[in-house]
């Protein structure tokens, strides 16, 4: 990890064309075009959610293979993460989130038309990049693109938004497995599409690329600058729950719906992923002024619960139970992040804010990647619904030390910044 100075930090933000919450920044189109690259993230992730049965079954790739196709994702997120952390300095967000889309849009188009494995690993590759360069910027852009007086909706807009890109995806992929031709074919096309028309909107945000650059161009790894340790580090243990929990139905939800549940409609199974966003951003938005505390102790509740009921559905075969399970998943990944994410935004310095969102998607992607692979490999060893049970607990656990870790400071009576009241 590296220490990056104040003076640093003071350069980089005085630099910009247009301070932020700026009368410049904050036209209603601005920050509706950061909300769709926010919408792209997870539209892009979960676009395959609903295919991994159909490629296992049409190129004969085994569990950890298709567990490595959803894994490597999150690993060049990472990657991206850990040696473009500094790339706004330089060129602004605007033009990071440019890259990152133009990588999004070659990974769809090698997934449009993949006829082997290979080209689905190089494509999640490129999404990767793609979700990497832009996650980061993009949050940062709602905080900067919202009215000074309305600064607290940014959270609760930025988990809303992935929340309907996750709905697009599953109700996309599961309609078109169902009742359309090529589906594996169109469901990329249409992806591809929306893709382009943000990107062409992302032009037309205003220039932010800093006059004086830093001294000299350095790949750095991402860190924790120690003013904000106590800020972050509760957040990303949310955040990072709350990833993880949706590692679970984003690459294996299509697997356990079919073969735990008995579920062969792909619509339906489409649906009820669905219904996890739907939850999720329902919760973020009726719940974004509640304290950060109270959202993530739902939240781990919520998480606790979920998890209990996923694994008493693959034990019953209950489609009812995995239904439920879903919903209050959905509910438990939205509050967690909520919370998280708010609690980050609220307690670090405009200067660092960057920085800090890219250090908690470092953590939030390495391990949800790290999820999906030790899912996979368990499936193939021990079977799925003994693999569900050891990843199930896991997330249950890190759930309640994310509570613990917002709660204790309260209990030992030493409240920190890392969680303001709202």
């Amino acid at each position: 990890m590296f220490k990056r100075t104040v003076r640093e930090y003071r350069v980089a933000a005085s630099t910009l064309n247009a301070a932020p919450g700026s009368v410049a920044q904050r036209k209603p189109a601005y920050f509706w075009t950061a909300t769709a690259i926010s919408v792209h993230t997870l539209w892009t992730s979960a676009a395959p959610a609903m295919f991994y049965p159909i490629y296992a079954r049409q190129f004969g790739l085994s569990a950890p293979t298709v567990a490595g196709i959803f894994a490597v994702y999150p690993v060049v997120v990472v990657i991206a993460l850990l040696l473009l952390a500094d790339l706004p300095e330089w060129v602004g967000r605007r033009t990071t989130m440019l890259i990152g889309l133009v990588c999004s849009i070659t990974g769809v188009a090698l997934f449009a038309v993949a006829d082997g494995p290979s080209q689905l690993f190089v494509g999640r590759a490129f999404m990767g990049a793609g979700v990497g360069l832009s996650a980061g910027p993009a949050s940062a852009a709602l905080v900067d693109f919202s009215a000074i007086s309305r600064r607290h909706i940014a959270s609760a807009s930025n988990t809303a938004a992935q929340a309907v890109g996750l709905a697009l995806a599953t109700l996309t992929g599961g309609a078109l497995i169902q009742y359309a031709p090529l589906p594996l074919r169109t469901n990329y096309v249409t992806l591809l599409a929306f893709l382009v028309v943000v990107f062409a909107f992302t032009l037309r945000l205003p220039s932010d690329a800093p006059e004086a650059k830093p001294s000299r161009w350095r790949i750095r790894i991402i860190g924790v600058p120690k003013p904000i340790r106590r800020v972050f580090w509760p957040s990303a243990v949310a955040c990072v729950s709350a990833f993880m929990l949706g590692s679970v139905f984003l690459s294996a939800g299509a697997q356990i719906a079919h073969d735990l549940v008995s579920s062969s409609n792909a619509l339906v199974n489409g649906s009820i992923i669905a219904l996890f966003a739907a939850v999720w951003g329902l919760a973020s938005i009726a719940l974004q002024r509640m304290p950060f505390r109270g959202t993530v102790l739902i939240g781990g509740v919520c998480a606790v619960i979920s998890m209990t009921l996923l694994v008493r559905a693959g034990t019953d075969h209950s489609l009812s139970l995995f239904l439920l399970s879903t919903a209050i998943g959905g509910a438990s990944y939205g509050l967690l992040f909520l919370g998280g994410l708010g609690s980050l935004n609220a307690g670090t310095p405009d200067i660092s804010r960057g920085l800090a969102l890219s250090s908690l998607y470092f953590c939030c992607y390495f391990m949800q990647a790290l999820t999906a692979f030790v899912l996979g490999l368990a499936i193939t060893r021990f079977g799925i619904y003994h693999a569900l049970q050891l990843v199930c607990t896991l997330i249950a656990l890190l759930s309640v030390v994310s509570v613990a870790s917002f709660w204790w400071p309260l209990i030992i009576n030493r409240p920190t910044a890392a969680t303001p009241p709202t």
